[in-house]
């Protein structure tokens, strides 16, 4: 029932974005998939936003918000035509978007190029992952069950954006931006979590497309959809695709936004979808704070000069409602933040001005200082050092998270990246001759200097540029300004070379990939999974999943739609691990100490999650504690989950007849340890760490002292 409401809701709020779409009369079918990704998401977000702020947010009231969301836009959509006509048109649309791949396939088969390739392993590729994703959970790894999934699953306990009381190593949960996770959330909450790892799929027709328009303004169909292909398969888009890292949903919203916002000749509706993908990108990643002012500043650019002398109200009340959108969004967060920590920007970055009196209180400064401890923000290397780690063999790079760099990929780091600072090198000097010295040439087409900046900003901004899937988006403006530069008569023997290149060494990656590195199933390992019965494709460890089975198991049995497991700040783990399948029950942080256990037993608590290392632990194994241990739950990181069980009377008792071995199973079960097979797995190569991870420290390489966790091969 809950998978047949979430197909039922979503198909009525595509109906409303094609329709929103149809009426935008847009330039081809790739704006089209844009646009309607756009409004789609707009549209399935904005109820949870309006409940979650409210603190609403539940099925029932999430089902009759979407449907009046839906209905709205159509309503909206249909004003000054017959909505038989409506229908017609969006019928004729929606088949002409499902052409796309085989129509795409089709045009690179007759130009008898390698793009040919690239576009049939894409059109393979998606299918198979959105298989995967269904099947079995993606590759365990550091953020999505650090703060990625907890995010869903407090926002679900807690019927909305409520602050949550958290160590300070979970107050990312409450600090970040959320519209990809809410995202994830639309495709959780009505059921389980089989579907969140199928939302970035949902998103990656929408990255091609967009790479694809920007290239297309300079060079031909093939040659950008090559370099769209190559984009899309790029290791640090590519992997994350059956995840719920939210990199790859952001690129989309930020690159949609960026292809309506850098038009030359823009419409106002053209600069509403771009304020519509510029505020959903700043919604869905910190990061976007960087490029999308310099992106709003290059659309207000373009509007005013097309129409202000002739439509000057249209054009205030465009600049106006389009900035509204963006301020609201980031409102959400940064002004709540504001509000509830005193500083906008928690919980990573600490911001001190004397001058100007602003002491915003963070974990870190923006930059190492010694006047103020704290990891700090920015971890960019020196730039000869970051050449190094780009250009290094493959995987032969170890380190706390530096070895990420290869996850941009052979290709785009050889050939693209020297390429691509010709390209931006070029398009300044034509932008400075055409400005300055050469007036005439203005007649000329004008180079894609709007996208430059942007470039420019994001990566002079980026306090990573070592971490490849914080920067898809600008792969993909440095892959446009290529095409600009290829399609130069002086440069046009580089075209399709270069772009034959990069996609003959992206698939490599995909075969040279390590074991230990892989976050894509093999076809053996997704038979097993198709195998499987549907609980354990989500619990078992051998399977991939984070948990241990037996015990996730029990947890599915014991911990039903409102029992409550407590951890403490020793949690040392993954919380998103204490919520059931589907997120019924609820989960609840307690200051350590030694009257811990007793203090959770007042809360109510079912269960309680203790580190090992936990002297807690100790105490809730001894006989009489009132607790009982039911097994290892964190399956990376470990930790054992207690259940709370009667307490024996206090003094000597009158010793009581033996109970049947049934009874006294029932009465006490035993704690459930998982078989030596399932627990000693043999931990494989070093996975990075984020970013954004409290622990580490920034050491050379051959010094790292990262702490590993298996992935199942």
């Amino acid at each position: 029932m809950g998978f047949a409401l979430l197909l039922g809701l979503s198909a009525l709020a595509l109906l409303a974005a094609m329709a929103v779409v149809v009426r935008a009369r847009l330039r081809g079918r790739a704006e089209e998939l844009i646009a309607a990704t756009l409004v789609w998401n707009a549209i399935i977000i904005t109820p949870i936003y309006v409940l979650g702020l409210l603190r609403h947010l539940r099925v029932p009231s999430l089902a009759i918000g979407s449907v009046l969301t839906s209905g709205l836009t159509l309503l909206v959509a249909t004003r000054g035509t017959h909505w038989r006509s409506l229908l017609r048109n969006v019928g004729r649309t929606f088949v002409g978007l499902l052409r796309l791949y085989p129509d795409a396939l089709a045009l690179a088969w007759r130009s008898k190029r390698f793009v040919f390739v690239g576009v049939a392993f894409a059109a393979w590729l998606l299918p198979y992952l959105a298989v995967s994703a269904y099947f079995g959970q993606a590759m365990p790894n550091w953020d999505p069950l650090w703060y990625h999934d907890t995010i869903v699953g407090f926002t679900i306990q807690n019927h909305g954006f409520t602050m949550v009381d958290l160590p300070d190593t979970l107050q990312k949960v409450n600090g970040y931006v959320r519209l990809g996770e809410m995202t994830q959330l639309w495709m959780v909450i009505f059921a389980d979590r089989r579907l969140a790892d199928i939302t970035n799929l949902l998103f990656a027709p929408a990255i091609a497309a967009g790479v694809y328009v920007l290239g297309r303004r300079y060079t031909g169909k093939v040659t950008a959809m090559g370099w769209a292909v190559a984009v899309l398969i790029m290791p640090a888009c590519a992997n994350l695709l059956q995840s719920t890292y939210v990199d790859p949903q952001n690129a989309a919203l930020l690159l949609g936004g960026i292809v309506f916002a850098t038009l030359d000749r823009p419409r106002m509706r053209d600069i509403w979808l771009a304020a519509l993908g510029l505020a959903l990108a700043l919604g869905s990643k910190g990061l976007s704070l960087i490029p999308v002012p310099v992106a709003g500043a290059v659309a207000i650019y373009f509007l005013v000069r097309t129409h202000w002398p002739q439509r000057r109200q249209a054009v205030v009340a465009t600049l106006i409602g389009g900035s509204l959108l963006i301020v609201i969004m980031g409102a959400v967060t940064y002004l709540r933040n504001y509000w509830a920590f005193h500083n906008p920007l928690w919980p990573d970055m600490g911001v001190e001005i004397k001058a100007l009196k602003i002491h915003w209180p963070g974990q870190g400064p923006w930059a190492s200082d010694p006047m103020r401890p704290g990891l700090p923000v920015d971890l960019n290397e020196p730039f000869p050092r970051l050449l190094d780690h780009l250009f290094a063999l493959p995987w032969s790079v170890s380190g706390m998270y530096f070895d990420q760099a290869v996850d941009y990929g052979i290709g785009i780091t050889w050939v693209a990246m020297p390429l691509g600072a010709i390209a931006f090198l070029a398009c300044l000097a034509v932008a400075l001759r055409r400005s300055l010295w050469q007036p005439s040439a203005r007649e000329q087409a004008a180079p894609p200097l709007a996208l430059a900046l942007i470039l420019a900003a994001t990566v002079a901004g980026s306090p990573a540029l070592w971490a490849p899937r914080y920067h898809v988006p600008a792969v993909g403006l440095l892959v446009t300004l290529i095409c600009w530069l290829t399609a130069r008569p002086a440069w046009e023997r580089l075209s399709d070379a270069a772009v034959s290149v990069v996609l003959v060494t992206s698939l490599m990656m995909f075969w040279w990939t390590p074991v230990q590195r892989r976050w894509f199933f093999t076809p053996e390992r997704l038979v097993r999974l198709i195998e499987a019965s549907p609980l354990e494709r989500e619990l078992s460890r051998e399977l991939g999943a984070p948990t241990v089975l037996t015990t996730a198991q029990v947890r599915e049995k014991e911990l039903t739609k409102g029992k409550l497991l407590v951890f403490n700040e020793q949690y040392d783990g993954f919380p998103s691990l204490f919520w059931n399948n589907t997120f019924s029950n609820r989960v609840q942080y307690l200051h350590g100490g030694p009257d811990f256990l007793t203090r959770a037993a007042a809360a109510g608590a079912t269960w309680v999650f203790l580190d090992d290392r936990d002297q807690q632990a100790k105490v809730a194994r001894a006989p009489g504690s009132g607790w009982q241990e039911v097994g290892v739950l964190n399956a990376i990181k470990g930790g054992s989950a207690y259940r709370r069980v009667p307490v024996p009377p206090a003094g000597p008792t009158k010793p009581a007849a033996p109970a049947p071995p049934s009874t006294a199973t029932l009465s006490t079960p035993a704690p459930v340890k998982p078989p030596p097979a399932k627990t000693n797995v043999k931990p494989p190569a070093t996975v990075p760490l984020p970013l954004s991870h409290p622990s580490r420290r920034v050491l050379p390489l051959r010094h790292s002292t990262q702490r590993a966790f298996p992935i199942a091969p």
